[in-house]
């Protein structure tokens, strides 16, 4: 596990290529630089004196067999990269962050405040267009850095904003609580079609 990588010496580590960019040497030389991945945290790598083609084998998205060095370098722990492999058809969901709640325990607590909306149109629409897009609802992020940035975040951010919006409806009582509980419920479900993939 990335966690577990705090002093120099050779690794070897599982885990997902989520930044994969190219760049060149003072002699002019391809590298990788590289952000690897796991549930656990996340680990800068480079891959040195590559061939161009070498270079166009790796991307973000992939998951890899590394191995190499862990060294310091300025401070900040480093993959040393010597040997690189992609693994064909493993989990991405397998080495990414996920939300505190799993998906199931986030899909109940949906339910439960759709249930909890008086039947009438908003509840009949943000039923409707949860369900249009309720799988990945709850698998996709909030956003790509910084703000609930994991698988589920999009559920757990949203329905996160629906927990404190009930604590205070008891300080607006002219509120709707109907139309609150559905703007909040629907206020990022556009994530959904904006985001690639979760």
């Amino acid at each position: 596990m990335i966690k577990d990588l705090n002093q120099e010496g050779r690794a070897r580590l599982r885990a997902l290529i989520t930044k994969c960019d190219t760049g060149r040497t003072g002699k002019g030389t391809p590298y990788l630089s590289l952000t690897l991945e796991d549930k656990t945290g996340q680990l800068d790598a480079k891959f040195w004196n590559l061939t161009e083609e070498q270079t166009r084998q790796y991307k973000a998205g992939q998951v890899v067999e590394a191995s190499g060095d862990i060294i310091l370098h300025r401070n900040a722990v480093q993959l040393r990269v010597r040997h690189l492999d992609v693994v064909p058809d493993a989990d991405i969901l397998e080495f990414v962050r996920e939300a505190p709640a799993d998906r199931d325990t986030m899909d109940r607590m949906l339910s439960g405040l759709l249930e909890s909306m008086n039947p009438g149109v908003y509840r009949d629409i943000t039923c409707y267009l949860i369900d249009q897009r309720r799988k990945a609802f709850l698998t996709w992020p909030a956003a790509t850095k910084n703000h609930h940035n994991y698988v589920g975040g999009l559920a757990w951010h949203t329905l996160s904003m629906a927990k404190a919006a009930d604590a205070l409806l008891p300080l607006y009582p002219f509120l709707d609580r109907d139309l609150l509980m559905a703007g909040v419920l629907l206020h990022d479900l556009g994530k959904t079609e904006e985001l690639s993939a979760p």
